[in-house]
């Protein structure tokens, strides 16, 4: 456990064979947090390149504002990403998770970030996040639910689903790319912009919008454009 202001130097790292817990700020410009337990990590975060990543089964609990250019936060096997407070900001923002869920089903995790990629796939996990302002989903794909919204303009790319729904939600134009394929497997698929006065929604061409379910009375397997 850190609990003092950490300054890291340039290609710079901290490992834990355990759990490793920083309470203390961080500050640096390319370097690495990595632990083979859980990784907490309560308090402001800055730099260029960051990553945070944890071995199976290890959680990644964030807290606390954290600005990178870059910045990819990875928990390997069972290990699930959750937030308690503050946002990740960055130009790039990529979140992995094996079998696990980034955010849950009831709290989301805050972004702000040019550029988004979200991943869990190999097992039942959820996707949560929220954008506080204009993001671009690159592909990204989930186990169980998937759901992205934003306060501001929101572009997804092709998002798939192993066995769950699709939840694209904008507070103003929320855009399907061209070409992008959005497939929610044994679940539905919702595109919607919650701005009813200005708000607007667009498909791109030879974009695909796909819901399955092998049962008729699942109440799955229905896309909507609200």
């Amino acid at each position: 456990n850190v609990s003092g202001a950490l300054s890291m130097g340039q290609n710079s790292s901290i490992s834990s064979d355990g759990q490793l817990a920083l309470s203390g700020s961080v500050s640096g410009n390319d370097y690495s947090l990595a632990s083979a337990g859980n990784l907490s990590l309560n308090a402001a975060l800055t730099g260029n390149t960051v990553s945070i990543s944890t071995k199976e089964g290890g959680n990644i609990s964030l807290g606390g504002n954290m600005t990178a250019n870059n910045l990819n936060i990875s928990a390997n096997g069972l290990g699930n990403v959750t937030q308690n407070s503050g946002v990740l900001s960055a130009k790039t923002l990529n979140i992995h998770s094996d079998k696990g869920s980034i955010g849950t089903a009831s709290s989301a995790i805050n972004v702000n970030a040019a550029n988004l990629t979200l991943e869990s796939s190999k097992g039942t996990g959820v996707v949560n996040v929220h954008s506080t302002g204009a993001v671009v989903l690159n592909d990204s794909e989930s186990g169980g639910n998937f759901t992205i919204t934003s306060a501001g303009a929101l572009t997804v790319n092709n998002i798939s689903t192993r066995e769950g729904s699709i939840l694209v939600s904008g507070a103003s134009t929320v855009t399907v790319a061209k070409q992008a394929k959005l497939v929610a497997n044994e679940g539905n698929l919702t595109i919607q912009s919650t701005n009813l006065t200005n708000g607007q929604i667009t498909i791109g061409k030879n974009a695909d919008l796909q819901a399955f379910s092998n049962s008729s009375s699942s109440g799955r397997g229905n896309v909507r454009v609200v």
